[in-house]
């Protein structure tokens, strides 16, 4: 990649940074709609799907996953939060690797995964007796206090039966 600013000072630079990148993406083959603007704008819906396309185009091109997987992406993910989550019991009930998104959506895996991430954080007690909103918001409002980590999902599209999953990945 050639004619970018090292270290851009104006908004101007910073938006040629980023056609180039985004240029750069699309000539490997990412599909995108997202411009400098929105991701400068900080457009989460546009970032986020810029970010998606571009884990699945570098996804789908490496050796990772299995052919006969419905998302080897989704699966990769779920076997790391498997892995990164051993030792706490609650993992074997929820099994995300064979129930995928819908694990999540009581929000116990994502108080985990908060707690796992400091421990501590998380009154693992607590949270059992919770209600299933509840101990959702928990987990939400712990990570975007705690890491900065902005709530992408509603309480709503959480809730629902159908959760997409890509955005549940991404999130």
């Amino acid at each position: 990649v050639k004619n970018y600013v090292l270290k851009p000072a104006i908004k101007a630079q910073m938006l040629d940074n980023l056609t180039i990148a985004i240029d750069t993406l699309k000539a490997a083959g990412v599909q995108t709609n997202a411009t400098p603007s929105d991701i400068f704008d900080g457009n989460l819906t546009m970032i986020l799907g810029f970010f998606w396309l571009t884990i699945q185009k570098f996804y789908a091109s490496g050796e990772k996953g299995h052919s006969t997987d419905k998302n080897p992406l989704a699966n990769e993910i779920y076997r790391w939060v498997n892995d990164y989550l051993n030792g706490y019991e609650e993992v074997l009930r929820y099994d995300p690797i064979n129930n995928g998104a819908s694990a999540f959506q009581d929000g116990m895996l994502l108080n985990l995964l908060v707690d796992r991430t400091q421990t501590g954080l998380v009154d693992l007690m607590a949270i059992k007796s919770m209600p299933v909103g509840q101990r959702r918001f928990n987990a939400v409002d712990l990570a975007n206090e705690y890491f900065g980590v902005p709530q992408l999902l509603s309480e709503e599209e959480m809730s629902e039966q159908n959760l997409d999953e890509n955005s549940l990945i991404t999130y």
